[in-house]
Parts: structure tokens; C-alpha cells; sequence
């Protein structure tokens, strides 16, 4: 049997980078947020801090009931609205693709720590 030593973890922090155009509030449209958050806040007990970086805007604050109290909620700065001018889209799928690079610049993972990134679509 594996040896688990959850110490390890403690000093860590996690960071979701969400789908693009995915939110907490299409998490909970769709009928899947409790699934889909019982993992991070089972996650939180181990880790020192979790954010999710999501595409909700600020209406994705409001979900912060379903997560533990070391999970913090950083929505994307702007969000569309249907008066978005052309170049919103463009500027949207380059923030998902620079915010993990952004980040792992200003430290928010361990500076002594390289950040792994994995981008789907």
C-alpha cells in the first residue's frame, strides 16, 4: 500500500484555470456544480490555497457559498455583454492563454517551483 503523506501538500496552492467562457454560473445552469466542486473543497483540506479563475464576471462571486473558505473565486476582469465591441473575442482567447504565463511572473505558485500548464480545447 502506498505511503500518502498529505504533509507535503500543506504549503501548496492549486490554481483552476476554467474552460473558456466557463463559470461558476454555467456550473450551476447546468446542474453540475455541487459534482464539480466537491472535489476542490475535499482538495482544500490538504492544500494551503485553491483560486478558480473563471469567465463569469463578478456574478461568479455569489457562488462562493459552495466552496471552502480557502478557495478564491478571481473572475475574468471583463465580461461580454452583447454591446461588446469585435475585438472583445480576440482579446478574451488571448487572457486564457496569458494568464497562466502572467501569473506564473508575478508568483503566485512557489518562485522556486516551475507552474505546469495544460491547455485543452
Amino acid at each position: 500500500m502506498p505511503v500518502r503523506n498529505y504533509d507535503l501538500l500543506k504549503n501548496k496552492t492549486l490554481a483552476l484555470f476554467f474552460t473558456f467562457n466557463v463559470s461558476l454560473k454555467t456550473w450551476h445552469d447546468v446542474g453540475m456544480i455541487n459534482r464539480e466542486v466537491t472535489l476542490y473543497n475535499k482538495l482544500s483540506n490538504y492544500l494551503k490555497h485553491i483560486y478558480f479563475f473563471t469567465y463569469g464576471g463578478k456574478e461568479d462571486l455569489k457562488f462562493k457559498n459552495y466552496l471552502s473558505e480557502n478557495i478564491t473565486i478571481l473572475p475574468v476582469p471583463f465580461i461580454h455583454t452583447s454591446r461588446s465591441p469585435k475585438w472583445f473575442l480576440p482579446l478574451m482567447l488571448a487572457y486564457s492563454f496569458l494568464l497562466p504565463f502572467i501569473l506564473s511572473l508575478i508568483h503566485i505558485s512557489e518562485p522556486t517551483r516551475p507552474l505546469y500548464i495544460s491547455y485543452a480545447v
